[in-house]
């Protein structure tokens, strides 16, 4: 089996970036890879079988399932549509305003990167841990259970 090294990597600004070791990465992955190999796959078993016998919901000895958005659908407003009840006057200027989100991709087709952080209001984003299985690494499914033992014990 191959093990990874923390090895300097270029990031997208070009600039090499030290990577430090860290264990619980792997933690993590495990848990992932799990949940990609068994997880997924068993949810959407379980889902069908619940559905097939009318249910939202279910039990097993120790959890509980809930089918959620059972009939349910997500919109999304034709900006065009929108624009023509404040052109008919069906709805005020500020309403107009207030319902619009512009985003930075549609933006960009006509302002530049500038003009555009010009009118921007940016608050901090949240810093999110993105965990990626190394590929050239063999990861075995005991390993991940055996990995999952070492932060459970």
């Amino acid at each position: 089996m191959t093990t990874a090294s923390a090895q300097p990597v270029e990031v997208a600004s070009g600039e090499p970036v030290e990577v430090v070791r860290n264990v619980g990465l792997d933690h993590i992955g495990f848990v992932e890879e799990l949940d990609r190999r068994f997880v997924r796959p068993l949810r959407d078993k379980v889902k069908a079988a619940l559905t097939a016998k009318g249910a939202v919901r279910g039990a097993g000895d120790y959890f509980t399932g809930l089918i959620a958005g059972v009939g349910k659908s997500t919109g999304r407003i034709d900006p065009e549509k929108f624009l023509r009840l404040y052109e008919k006057k069906k709805i005020s200027r500020a309403q107009l305003v207030a319902a619009i989100r512009v985003g930075n991709e549609a933006a960009s087709e006509c302002l530049s990167q500038a003009e555009i952080d010009k009118i921007s209001d940016f608050t901090p984003a949240t810093p999110r841990l993105c965990v990626e299985r190394i590929k050239t690494v063999e990861l075995p499914l005991v390993n991940c259970v055996k990995g999952l033992g070492e932060i459970i014990s």
